[in-house]
């Protein structure tokens, strides 16, 4: 069935959420040094900002999916209950493979982290909550992990402030462009505060963008959050002004989906971080302005739209169990694990084919049957989750129609 434009406008924003959590995949699992004009440097050292970036795609989405919706009546409970059944089959796989990887490394000698500990983790953690009881713990392939809040599955981490996002929803989606403004600032002011603390910290220096997954970054994960979601919120609402004002002055490429993929993976590989002189503009201009500018794309042609749609598929899964499935495979195969190009490409096909399964059988499923209780609402008939959540569309001013961007994901996810 053919799509119509708004459909094709927002297929490139499944495409870029799926090269950013690509890119997450290899910087977690990449630890080969290269040599580049005489100096050794690791790709993929940036590509911690594809958590900024699902932040901003966040935003804009879940704007577009709730705000009407908030609008007319949806309670609290019943925004909650949504972004746990889309988020949390997904989340309770990848933490389960992670519970099974967690035990091994609390092994004496691999981490400060006894197993009952890592049992309390995983327990604190299936509520979505972070763990903020524990010192450190080394990973199977030998890199030091400190103090990670979730420690079975340690992306996780987005996933909670994912939630406080989809809280503050519910209130942010009341406040005007200005106050949107404003919020985003102050995220930004304290995202790069606290990353100055984490960077100056010991031998390092300059701006770390790496905050809120660890026990000594978490409060930043909050001023984090709040730049990249506020800015999505702005970017939905002002997006018919920046099209308005941008699509007339700028060049027809700027507008091709495999461009903004390719300038989106650049921006990730990229190994210069130069102390934070190039991390900053990146958070601040390009990635939103990536966002901005697939909202205007209007993919064309069936190769690329069948791109996009497959990367957007495969994000959320691939984003949830590729760290669990690299440490099982580092533990289980340490002779691998030491070869790191080798075993990087490994765990990448596995974590790939993993994902593509879990999207097909799981994921896809669950939003099919999440489709039919929007379309069984649309009827004016209470879905499921509506008599949970106490939220009837018949008592709105109009019944929600569910659409197709509607079933677009928020993000997976570093």
């Amino acid at each position: 069935m053919p799509l119509n434009t708004d459909e094709q406008r927002y297929q490139t924003l499944d495409g870029l959420r799926g090269v950013a959590a690509i890119a997450v995949m290899f910087g977690h699992f990449s630890q080969q040094r290269i040599s580049i004009l005489g100096h050794p440097v690791v790709p993929f050292t940036q590509s911690s900002l594809a958590v900024d970036l699902f932040f901003i795609l966040s935003g804009f989405v879940l704007s577009h999916a709730y705000g009407a919706r908030l609008a007319d009546g949806l309670s609290f409970g019943g925004l909650m209950l949504r972004r746990v059944v889309r988020l949390y089959p997904m989340f309770l796989i990848g933490l389960t493979l992670g519970a099974a990887g967690l035990v091994a490394i609390a092994a004496p000698g691999r981490a400060d982290l006894g197993a009952g500990d890592a049992l309390a983790s995983v327990w604190t953690n299936l509520f979505f909550l972070p763990y903020l009881a524990h010192d450190h713990m080394r990973e199977a392939t030998g890199g030091l992990l400190s103090s990670p809040i979730f420690p079975a599955n340690p992306p996780a981490w987005s996933l909670f402030f994912e939630m406080v996002a989809s809280a503050g929803l519910f209130w942010l989606i009341r406040l005007r462009g200005r106050g949107l403004a404003i919020l985003a600032a102050v995220g930004w002011i304290g995202f790069v505060a606290a990353g100055f603390w984490i960077g100056l910290d010991g031998d390092k220096t300059g701006f770390n963008p790496s905050i809120g997954w660890s026990l000594d970054s978490f409060l930043g994960g909050f001023f984090r959050v709040a730049y990249g979601f506020a800015l999505g919120m702005l970017i939905h609402r002002w997006r018919a002004t920046i099209e308005q004002a941008l699509r007339p002055r700028l060049p027809r490429i700027l507008l091709d989906p495999w461009i903004l993929y390719a300038i989106a993976l650049a921006s990730l590989v990229n190994p210069f971080a130069a102390r934070g002189v190039l991390t900053a503009p990146t958070l601040l201009v390009v990635m939103p302005m990536l966002v901005a500018l697939a909202t205007m794309c209007r993919p064309s042609g069936r190769g690329v739209t069948r791109i996009s749609l497959l990367l957007g598929s495969l994000s959320y899964p691939l984003y949830c169990l590729h760290y669990p499935i690299g440490r099982l495979l580092g533990l289980g195969w340490p002779e691998l694990a030491a070869h790191n190009a080798v075993f990087t490409g490994v765990a990448a096909a596995i974590s790939i084919g993993a994902a593509y399964l879990a999207a097909r059988f799981i994921d896809e499923p669950a939003q099919r049957a999440i489709s039919r209780m929007r379309a069984a609402r649309a009827a004016g008939q209470p879905s499921s989750i509506d008599r949970i959540s106490g939220h009837d569309p018949t008592r709105s001013g109009r019944a929600e129609h569910p659409s197709p961007r509607d079933t677009m994901r928020s993000r997976p996810p570093s």
